[in-house]
């Protein structure tokens, strides 16, 4: 008897399985598509934020206004300093390339 092959999760492009893709899909159709979009950023920045910030004492709300809909940040209080995340600086202009 030959062994049994397992057929990997096939995956998107993006590095999604067809499967997550499919429950995206689903959620889209039923109408939660930017509520879950929404969550999503929410969740990803919100932990973007929280691994660059040390030595909490507290934390602030901000509002984040995106593609998705506006977003609720709890931005951490420094004990010493000041804090604004990188993630949140305004994006600066490339200086155009040299000839």
């Amino acid at each position: 008897m030959e062994p049994r092959r397992t057929v990997p999760n096939p995956t998107t492009p993006d590095g999604l399985s067809q499967s997550a893709l499919s429950e995206l899909l689903g959620a889209f159709r039923a109408g939660d598509g930017v509520d879950l979009i929404r969550e999503s950023v929410r969740m990803v920045m919100q932990e973007l934020i929280e691994t660059e910030a040390t030595e909490r004492n507290g934390a602030r709300p901000r509002l984040l206004a995106t593609q998705a809909g506006d977003v609720q940040l709890r931005i951490p209080k420094l004990r010493k300093g000041s804090f604004y995340p990188s993630i949140l600086e305004p994006s600066r202009m490339r200086a155009p390339p040299r000839r």
